[in-house]
């Protein structure tokens, strides 16, 4: 099929997830762990469950016990306790500065991930905490290592919404072992640098172009903005559709552009994005053909939208959203899995993905 024939053909690749889960999908905190957020300064910028959870409720304390002075290479045990916030399951991360020592699980409560400690499955509060254990095994040299650890309170909704986050850090001696070694030399600079291109973006998700020296970039409140051949961002948006489109959540908005093989003739460019239907709970994906402005380049019709396809979004993450032409000239579409946060569900199952019914899949 040629590519400018591309108006309808339009594939459809489900980017599934699958998480199983032995609790109840209406009380859950992350299903399956997550490291990266224990709120050490060394990932992701020190970041803790707030990276995917919306905070809307009391915030729980979160603490390490174990000892502050270990034997280098001895093992220990550390407990984290979250005490306080929704109160119903919970979940942590913990890691270490310079990542150095070795967590280890000690019952199935917790599991390994990446080199830090997590959550295997939400655990239920109980008397208004909840606790996980694991094991520390510090490094052979000596030194100060800080441990750190952030902790989710849910309220069992089964989203992203309405729960407590904290974090905190320990202070760990490590003695009786060798000198801390030589750090290694920091290599000369190397060849690539970071110029700045562009300031002034409000959450940028995409950056592309459309076959010349423009480039194109996606704000997720559902505006499209030109950065021209010279590296000025345009004021005017090439395309604002910010009414429409529902970006109250952290991974809802407009999430995807691509252009069209022969866009340089006809002006078609497809977007991906989210919206909230009126009288429903639920917010809808829909697939949509603009076109550029005729006498201005830098311009596109909001008014020329084609809707070409909706399928539901039960859950404000897990929306995926990029799109690509193909080297076939099918336009492919990520629709993520439909569920809420770490969990599948049956949002994207054909039945549910689909108003027309099942055999659209």
């Amino acid at each position: 099929m040629r590519p400018a024939r591309v108006l309808a053909l339009i594939a459809l690749v489900l980017v599934v997830a699958v998480f199983i889960a032995i609790r109840s999908d209406d009380a859950r905190a992350s299903a399956g762990g997550r490291v990266g957020f224990s709120g050490n300064p060394a990932t992701n910028a020190g970041q803790n469950c707030t990276a995917c959870h919306s905070p809307g409720a009391s915030t729980p304390s979160v603490t390490i016990s174990g000892p502050a002075v270990v034997n280098a290479g001895s093992t220990n045990s550390y407990v984290v306790t979250l005490t306080g916030g929704p109160g119903v399951t919970g979940g942590f991360n913990a890691s270490t500065s310079g990542f150095v020592g070795t967590f280890a699980p000690v019952n199935s409560e917790t599991e390994l991930l990446a080199g830090e400690i997590t959550h295997n499955d939400p655990k239920f509060f109980s008397g208004g905490q909840v606790q996980f254990t694991y094991n520390w095994t510090a490094p052979a040299s000596n030194g100060v290592v800080t441990m750190y650890a952030a902790g989710n309170s849910t309220n069992g909704q089964g989203n992203t919404s309405g729960d407590g986050v904290n974090n905190t850090s320990m202070a760990i001696t490590v003695q009786n072992g060798s000198n801390n070694p030589t750090p290694t030399p920091v290599p000369p600079p190397s060849a690539i640098t970071l110029q700045q291109v562009a300031s002034g973006l409000a959450q940028p998700v995409v950056i592309t172009n459309a076959g010349d020296k423009r480039l194109f970039v996606v704000e997720r409140a559902g505006r499209i903005r030109i950065i021209d051949e010279a590296g000025s961002l345009l004021s005017t948006p090439f395309l604002d559709i910010s009414g429409p489109v529902d970006d109250s959540e952290g991974e809802q908005g407009l999430l995807g552009l691509a252009f069209h093989p022969n866009y340089a003739v006809n002006g078609y460019f497809y977007v991906y994005y989210t919206y909230d239907p009126p009288g429903t709970n639920n917010d809808r994906t829909r697939i949509s053909r603009f076109t550029r402005s005729g006498s201005n380049a830098n311009l596109a019709t909001a008014a020329s939208e084609q809707i070409l396809m909706e399928f539901e979004q039960p859950y404000g993450n897990h929306n995926a959203g990029d799109i690509h032409f193909g080297q076939d000239g099918y336009l492919y579409i990520a629709s993520g899995d439909g569920g809420g946060s770490y969990w599948a569900s049956v949002g994207q199952a054909p039945v549910q993905m689909f108003s027309q019914g099942a055999n659209d899949l």
